[in-house]
């Protein structure tokens, strides 16, 4: 059993390096591996956690007029155009690749970054048509656009953020919201019961979307050493009850946009949450990739956190870096619950360092209130494995979810403006 090793890494630290680690992804490739471009890439694949999503916002606001309080990046000086922080037309498929997804943050000259993760897609919306994939939003599944990049591009970095859609967490979610704001029950319980039934067959997924990416570097001429394969998990854009700034009665956490019980906000930050890490960082293990824990990375920052802010006025170390539940007026209802603008930019200071540390193999990527973005910590978790046993391949279940409804659907202006009347009869 290899020894584990604690090591933090600071932002400064890492700074020579970073740069020892980015002219060596700029190194010449070796005459057997990726294609004959010198034209280096690192790739993004997966879901709206890594597209991008929700960066239009930086920070939140309760406006809901002109640029919503200096919080809507998309704001030309008339009106909102989205096609300003949704790149490639993904303003309009819906695939929210956004100017400031975490991949930016360690684009540079001779090093392009291609993002090829899509808002709302599943383990099936990676995986090549050839092997069971189906597209969604785009013509092409993710896998088939990775074979079309290798055509053009040395890519020496894949990083890989899927699983959550799988396990229903968007459907999960608003049920909560709806739930609370309607002033039913908490939905914790239902909502955990769906999840462990659809964990598995998403775990299951998830390593054969590892070996479908490792097949396609494979045929383009690559050997494992010849790129990084780094599995990111998932942040929790809520907090604790205890943590939250606003009272559980009353219609403020409605209007504020995190409109949760304080048992499901438990919940989502202490169960769910830890859960699909876990989970993700043993089918890390189990395939031999690299594996980036960022399960904690908007603590403090998170909505309605009692150490936040909103706006877009203070220092961002002390903003909030999740975007809140979207309804009626302001931005789109697939925004909700993930990283804005600041969350991503945080996202892409881990990837950054982890980039910069080639000797680990496994870290846990945090901040903490009134830290900035950019001084983000990195703990090593394990140093890297010499000799990594290849993983045998398996068929799994990628059958797709039935239903084909939107993500938020079902939360309307109506329900909001309903709750709040509620409330503010019932005085609660």
């Amino acid at each position: 059993m290899v020894a584990r090793t604690m090591r933090r890494i600071s932002t400064r630290a890492a700074a020579l390096a970073m740069a020892a680690a980015v002219g060596a992804l700029l190194a010449p490739a070796a005459a057997q591996a990726g294609p004959k471009s010198q034209q280096r890439a690192i790739v993004t694949l997966g879901d709206s956690y890594i597209s991008g999503e929700a960066g239009r916002w930086k920070g939140n606001s309760t406006t809901t007029t002109g640029d919503s309080a200096g919080t809507d990046r998309a704001w030309d000086g008339t009106q909102p155009v989205l096609s300003r922080v949704y790149l490639g037309g993904s303003d309009v498929n819906g695939c929210h690749r956004s100017d400031v997804a975490e991949i930016m943050g360690v684009a540079r000259p001779g090093l392009t970054a291609l993002n090829l993760a899509c808002s709302g897609s599943e383990t099936i919306n990676v995986l090549r048509a050839a092997s069971g994939g189906k597209p969604y939003k785009d013509d092409k599944t993710q896998g088939d656009q990775l074979v079309d990049a290798l055509k053009r591009y040395d890519v020496r970095v894949i990083v890989l953020s899927i699983g959550g859609n799988d396990l229903g967490f968007a459907d999960a979610a608003q049920t909560c919201v709806i739930s609370y704001f309607t002033g039913g029950k908490p939905c914790r319980d239902a909502a955990q019961k769906q999840i462990e039934e659809r964990m598995p067959a998403t775990m299951s997924n998830v390593r054969h979307v590892i070996d479908d990416v490792r097949a396609i570097m494979r045929q383009a001429g690559y050997d494992r050493d010849d790129y990084r394969f780094i599995l990111q998990s998932y942040s929790s854009p809520v907090p604790r009850g205890s943590e939250n700034r606003l009272g559980e009665s009353g219609w403020d956490r409605v209007n504020y946009g995190c409109g949760m019980w304080n048992a499901d906000l438990d919940w989502a930050r202490d169960t769910f949450v830890p859960r699909v890490s876990d989970e993700l960082r043993a089918v890390a293990d189990a395939e031999k990739v690299d594996f980036l824990d960022v399960r904690d990375l908007l603590q403090g920052h998170e909505i309605c956190a009692k150490d936040a802010q909103t706006g877009a006025s203070a220092p961002a170390g002390r903003l909030e870096w999740a975007r809140v539940v979207s309804v009626g007026g302001q931005g789109d209802k697939q925004e909700s619950l993930h990283p804005n603008a600041l969350g991503q930019a945080a996202l892409g200071a881990c990837l950054r360092l982890v980039l910069a540390d080639d000797d680990g193999d496994e870290w846990a990527c945090r901040a903490g209130a009134g830290v900035a973005p950019s001084d983000v910590r990195l703990t090593q978790i394990r140093r890297r494995l010499v000799d990594a046993e290849r993983q045998r391949k398996r068929p799994v279940d990628v059958t797709p979810d039935d239903g084909e409804t939107e993500p938020w659907a079902d939360l309307d202006r109506d329900i909001v403006d309903l709750a709040i009347i509620r409330r503010a009869a019932w005085g609660r």
